[in-house]
């Protein structure tokens, strides 16, 4: 059975890590999870690990809620370090978040890990921060992609779909659309 680190802070993270757990288990079989996420996986999933943290732990709305915020993640990054090298780890799965994730990443390098770290859902750096490329793509070895133009940026992504288009229905016709907007 594989051991995983996953680090998903948000809601709309946990639900990507659900939607990613259920395809590894189809294909794959059992696993055990370890990191943040949120606890209803562990009973959805039949697994014996708790979280080290839940994921409902550093949502915050405005800025006096995000301060304390800082102290925790900086805390969470050093314990989800000495984590991968006291627990048999075989990836680390990092969803969005890149305020976290990043410096968890070079953290992850600094200390010379060297289990495969994989980035799912990629900071849009085509927006802002272009100047984070080089620092996301030196920190972790899978850069998996939801916008198919992302490798325009990053060398090594792969885009492997939108998870949300995949849940739109197309509408078939002017008819469906009316329908769909009408007020019944």
């Amino acid at each position: 059975m594989k051991t995983f680190l996953v680090c998903a802070l948000e809601p709309s993270a946990n639900l990507h890590l659900k939607e990613v757990l259920k395809a590894y288990k189809k294909d794959f079989g059992e696993f055990e999870l370890h990191g943040i996420y949120d606890e209803g996986l562990c009973k959805e999933f039949d697994l014996i690990s708790k979280p080290l943290y839940s994921s409902h732990e550093f949502s915050a709305m405005g800025f006096i809620e995000v301060l304390p915020l800082i102290f925790k993640a900086k805390k969470a990054i050093k314990e989800l370090v000495n984590l991968s090298f006291t627990q048999k780890i075989n990836g680390i799965l990092c969803i969005d978040s890149p305020a976290f994730n990043i410096p968890f990443a070079k953290a992850l390098k600094k200390a010379g890990s060297k289990i495969p770290r994989i980035y799912y859902i990629l900071p849009q750096v085509w927006a802002w921060k272009k100047g984070r490329i080089p620092i996301i793509e030196n920190h972790f070895d899978i850069l998996a992609s939801i916008l198919p133009f992302d490798n325009q940026f990053f060398n090594k992504s792969t885009y492997v779909g939108h998870p949300l288009l995949d849940e739109i229905k197309e509408f078939k016709n002017k008819e469906d659309i009316n329908l769909a907007f009408s007020k019944k």
